[in-house]
This record gives C-alpha cells, structure tokens and sequence, in this order.
C-alpha cells in the first residue's frame, strides 16, 4: 500500500497487465531493456528505484494494526487489482453462477 501511495502521488503506477505489455513490447521484442546487475529484465525498475523506495520506507511505519482502515490511500486500488488479476472484479463480466454451473465443475 505503501508503494501505491507513492506510485498514485508520482503518476507512475502500471495495473499488472500494462507493466506485462511494457515488458512484452520495450523489453523483450524492444530495444528499451532494463537491466539489473545480473542482466535480468526489471519491469519493476521503477518501484525499486532509491528515490521511491526512500518513499515508501518513510510510509512503511505508519501502516500498522493499529492505524490500518480499508480507506487509506492506495488500499482499493491494490484489492481491486489484485482481485483483477486473479479473475475477479472484472468490469462487464458477471461473477455469479448459478447452482448447476457449480456443480458441473466438481469431480
């Protein structure tokens, strides 16, 4: 939650699939390859960049138990993509069934 506080405040958040895309079209059929020093692509570059990582570890601290509430910055966004990227919570798509659909699912 931490970084996406930051991310939100910097304009440099990617959902999931748009960070894959960079990938997939810069870095591997591209000519725009982020490197670490063992010469794997780092899609990631930016979050683990020390300037935002400075950031985020001066907000680690305030996220505790006791201060934690579903309303703090970043939180939705996190639990809606998360719950995206897993097949959940996609808009246009239904995420009921029916009784009958279930049970054709079970062995």
């Amino acid at each position: 939650m931490a970084l996406y506080q930051v991310e939100q405040a910097t304009g440099g958040h990617e959902v999931p699939v748009q960070q894959i895309d960079r990938l997939m079209r810069q870095m591997i059929y591209g000519d725009h390859r982020e490197l670490d020093e063992r010469g794997r692509l780092r899609p990631d570059a930016a979050e683990l960049s020390p300037a935002v990582q400075a950031q985020v570890m001066q907000l680690l601290p305030q996220l505790t138990p006791a201060t934690f509430t579903t309303a703090l910055p970043g939180y939705q966004q996190l639990r809606r993509e998360f719950r995206q990227l897993n097949g959940f919570a996609v808009p246009g798509i239904a995420n009921t069934l029916a009784d009958s659909d279930l049970h054709g699912l079970t062995y």
